[in-house]
């Protein structure tokens, strides 16, 4: 039985979730992450956008922050600043020598980035770069403890992992590759046709539609349509299609959390436990707070609004 309402607690036969709420002074509140165990965050005041970590805010005054994020033990962020687009490796600022950089993560524990330049975008891998052969290289990740990102040629994307291309065979590479349990994993689509690439084997192809891989507690989940209804679809299992819609898989605890919708209302399904329905969150707003959700030193922790006051909402 699932709990059906949030007022600093939810319940069901088996026990209760409580929950603090801590006010936040912000116009708006998102992209939560757990950086050296701490709190980090991207806030707005007055239309202008700073990172909050570990409740002190950081360098107010830009046009936009992005992800903040740990590399190698620092806070990492995207920022906008006059126009321009670079990365806050606190507290160094790195890729203002090209026209943009972005999507930074750890690799290997070297800083790798994007960076567009001469109309080219390639892969900063430490000091060296790489993906220059390709009209487009991008989404960078660790996988096995390589570099693995998404190159473009002719038309066509794929991947390039420890420097072979994977997946030339398909028509697109719609996510970024990852390693779940070991085994190579990514969304592909051949002609009209998306589905999911898991160990060589092409899953979910019995769906109208798939999407979003994620690793949770090192298995497969991802999110599938099938005759206009959206579900997820994880340990070979369908789930949450008693809602009217469910969708973005993320890890809390090391378990399946989703974003689900029933009856005008979103909320987060976690452990059996419906989480956040007292919560405002506009169905047609492209951002929903409810997709931030993180696990911060063990638990349940996320961003909500409610009578027009943002609130940082953690699991006691």
């Amino acid at each position: 039985m699932l709990a059906t309402a949030f007022c600093g607690c939810v319940s069901q036969d088996n026990g209760t979730m409580e929950f603090a709420e801590n006010k936040v002074p912000y116009d708006s509140v998102r992209d939560l992450a757990s950086v050296n165990g701490k709190l980090a965050y991207v806030a707005e005041d007055n239309k202008t956008f700073f990172i909050v970590y570990d409740g002190q805010e950081i360098r107010r005054g830009y046009d936009n922050v992005f992800r903040p994020h740990q590399v190698n033990g620092k806070l990492t962020y995207e920022v906008v600043r006059d126009g321009k687009q670079f990365i806050m490796y606190d507290p160094f600022e790195k890729g203002l020598d090209y026209e943009r950089a972005y999507d930074p993560v750890e690799v290997n524990r070297s800083l790798t980035f994007c960076v567009s330049s001469m109309g080219k975008d390639y892969i900063m891998y430490g000091k060296n770069d790489t993906g220059r052969e390709y009209d487009r290289a991008y989404n960078p990740s660790q996988v096995n403890g390589g570099l693995a990102y998404v190159a473009e040629k002719n038309g066509k994307s794929f991947y390039v992992y420890n420097g072979t291309e994977i997946g030339r065979e398909y028509d697109a590479a719609l996510s970024e590759l990852m390693s779940i349990n070991g085994k190579l994993a990514f969304l592909a689509r051949k002609g009209k046709k998306d589905f999911i690439v898991y160990d060589g084997q092409q899953l979910g192809i019995e769906y109208d539609r798939v999407s979003n891989p994620k690793s949770i507690n090192n298995r497969l989940a991802y999110v599938a349509e099938k005759d206009k209804k959206t579900f997820i679809v994880y340990l070979n299992q369908e789930t949450g299609k008693e809602y009217d819609s469910a969708y973005y898989p993320m890890e809390i605890n090391k378990k399946l959390a989703y974003v689900a919708e029933k009856d005008g209302k979103r909320f987060i399904v976690y452990n059996g436990y419906e989480i956040g329905k007292d919560y405002q969150d506009d169905p047609q707003e492209i951002h929903h707070f409810f997709q931030d959700a993180i696990t911060l030193n063990g638990k349940m922790t996320l961003p909500a609004k409610k009578n027009n006051t943002w609130y940082i909402v953690q699991e006691k």
